[in-house]
């Protein structure tokens, strides 16, 4: 096409007026289609309205160009049979395409709402991811977070759900992975999210409820409150949701309006912010920032002073500046003066907290938790001084799970108070306890093992195997959890399979980096020992035995001699075995006073044995013996 006959087309087109017209209509229909959006987005107007209205958009853009062609130029102009036909076409083919986008919609609306009957995730199992912060600048993050914390609290206290705790949501934060993959991740059929925005002098929070199999979004709501009305606005949220829930799951969601700790507006939000820059302090940590951690937890203690300052009747902040101490001492534990510092500092603001509020289950459980490490580092020089002090952590986490029965830590701490006590039936209660109400939980690898170690110890090998193997899924390359199996087969537990135990056996030393000849390399190989012993192979059995048994430099106190002794006694070798226990004893004196094995099931063959009685005393309590 030549100069002159583009020159033509273009003079034509500007004679007809085309650009202004699409651009026009372009602009008129983008005002139009972001209304609708938001209108979808605050649940006044289904999705599939949005859908469709892009549907019409993009169609009418065509029939824009034409009308502008046909009817651009200035003056009357008469329909012409092409402008009908080329209208016609463009509206088969607009209508067509929408009426396939709203059959897919409905189909996938369809398909959601039997997902409760078609999916393997449980509907009633709910993840609040955290809310997204669209203020400009982050302003509102700390809302954001506090509503989350705040809703995932209060869905908690719903009998007929169950609810993941914000430390099994909080690695999700912003992520960019869909909600169905998150809700895979997390074994969930509802994954709840929402966005907080400022919108004018209020604040705006969308809500949106998500099939977790499919990942679509079926209920959405909207809130607006004015930006000094926080505490409404927080208990609207979990009121909103909850309504939202009920929709979808067909029966009764009814979350409680709980009073608000605080009725000071202010004292909440600086609260919030204490609590976000303490999140960051662990973020800084996790990447190796001390320099920035330390300033973090600086700018969350000044925060939550504020906090306590504005309102002199709310126990949290001081509670929470308590528990900043805490996490500090635990980070000095080789420094025991610098623990010591950071522990009555802590012991001070819960103190203050208690005086606040003494059924604070929050402040109590803080206050056992610097109790026990004050004992656990050795910090009370006085044998009675020191039994006292566990007795009163153990007391304090008591009460304050009569009160809170969620607080995993207290459990979680409590359940090692028990194990400490040889009070296995105890310890897995508590440790249960603590894996149920919240499987998240940083200790969550400490709590698997505990119920494996206890329910081994108690005889009670069906959970030993469930938490063994859960342990080996949830954290792979933890080599607790290749040992746990290796006793499994040890034991009568599993079949005894030679192979699976070497090759168990391998995977152990790997992991936990022992070298061979090392004290861990052979106490891996007098446990597979048992293996082959279970298996018919007792001379192979007694070759690994006999290369297993350290030199004194390896073992001073003269342990695995005491491990051995228990696959002998398996062996059928009583004589043998106590002559194990003998050396064992003897070698270490101080461990025959109430000898922490001494009524295991490991021993029932040497009971009744006269130097076996004499030896040990009266029996002890029962303690993990694979601890």
């Amino acid at each position: 096409m030549g100069f002159r006959a583009k020159m033509k087309i273009w003079d034509e087109l500007k004679e007809r007026r085309i650009t202004q017209i699409v651009i026009g209509y372009l602009a008129a229909g983008w005002i139009v289609l972001a209304g609708v959006d938001q209108l979808v987005d605050r649940g006044v107007l289904p999705e599939l309205v949005y859908r469709l209205a892009l549907v019409l958009f993009i169609g009418g853009i065509g029939a824009a160009l034409i009308l502008g062609w046909y009817h651009g130029e200035k003056g009357s102009q008469k329909v012409t049979l092409p402008e009908i036909a080329l209208l016609a076409v463009i509206s088969v083919i607009t209508l067509s395409f929408g009426a396939l986008v709203a059959r897919n919609h409905l189909q996938a609306e369809r398909m959601t709402a039997q997902a409760d009957f078609t999916s393997e995730l449980d509907p009633r199992r709910i993840a609040v991811l955290y809310f997204d912060d669209v203020s400009r600048g982050g302003s509102l993050a700390h809302v954001a977070d506090g509503l989350t914390e705040s809703l995932i609290s209060a869905l908690s206290g719903v009998g007929s759900l169950d609810v993941i705790s914000r430390n099994g949501t909080l690695p999700f934060k912003g992520s960019e992975l869909p909600r169905d993959e998150i809700a895979r991740h997390l074994d969930v059929g509802t994954v709840v999210s929402g966005s907080v925005e400022p919108a004018g002098g209020n604040i705006r929070v969308t809500l949106a409820v998500a099939d977790g199999g499919s990942g679509v979004v079926f209920r959405r709501g909207s809130l607006e409150y004015p930006e000094d009305d926080l505490l409404e606005l927080t208990a609207s949220v979990a009121e909103e949701v909850s309504g939202l829930l009920r929709e979808w799951l067909g029966e009764e969601v009814e979350v409680r309006r709980r009073a608000h700790e605080t009725s000071d507006t202010g004292a909440w939000a600086l609260m919030q912010r204490g609590e976000r820059a303490r999140k960051a302090a662990e973020d800084r940590l996790d990447g190796q920032d001390m320099a920035g951690f330390v300033a973090a937890l600086m700018e969350a203690d000044t925060l939550l002073a504020e906090a306590a300052a504005r309102d002199p009747s709310w126990a949290r902040p001081p509670t929470m500046r308590g528990q900043i101490q805490l996490r500090q001492a635990q980070l000095s534990f080789g420094d025991p003066m610098e623990a010591a510092g950071y522990i009555d500092q802590g012991l001070e603001h819960v103190r203050t907290a208690l005086q606040r509020d003494q059924r604070s289950a929050l402040a109590l459980e803080t206050r056992g938790l610097l109790r026990y490490l004050r004992w656990r580092y050795s910090l009370e020089p006085q044998a009675g001084a020191a039994a006292r002090l566990i007795q009163d952590a153990e007391e304090d986490l008591q009460a304050a799970v009569r009160i809170d029965s969620s607080l995993a830590t207290a459990w979680n701490v409590l359940s090692i108070i028990y194990a400490e006590k040889s009070d296995p039936v105890n310890a897995k209660i508590a440790a249960r306890r603590a894996y149920d109400e919240d499987a998240y939980m940083r200790a969550a690898d400490h709590l698997l093992w505990s119920l494996y170690a206890t329910s081994y110890d108690l005889e009670q090998f069906g959970d030993a195997i469930y938490f063994c193997e859960e342990g080996a899924r949830r954290f792979p390359d933890h080599h607790r959890f290749a040992e746990c199996e290796l006793w499994l087969l040890a034991s009568r537990a599993r079949q005894p399979d030679v192979e699976r135990a070497w090759e168990v056996y391998d995977r152990y030393t790997e992991l936990a980096g022992v070298e061979p000849g090392s004290f861990g390399d052979r106490r891996a190989r007098i446990v597979a020992a048992g293996v082959l012993a279970r298996a018919g192979m007792p001379d192979s059995a007694n070759a690994t035995l006999r290369a297993a048994r350290p030199t004194p430099d390896v073992d001073p106190s003269g342990e695995l001699l005491g491990l051995e002794a228990v696959f002998r006694l398996q062996m059928g070798d009583t004589e043998q075995a106590m002559d194990l226990v003998r050396r064992y004893l003897t070698a270490s004196p101080s461990h025959r006073g109430g000898w922490r094995w001494s009524s295991h099931w490991w021993w029932r063959g040497l009971q009744d044995h006269p130097d076996f009685r004499s030896l040990v005393g009266d029996p002890g309590g029962v303690s993990t013996g694979n601890q």
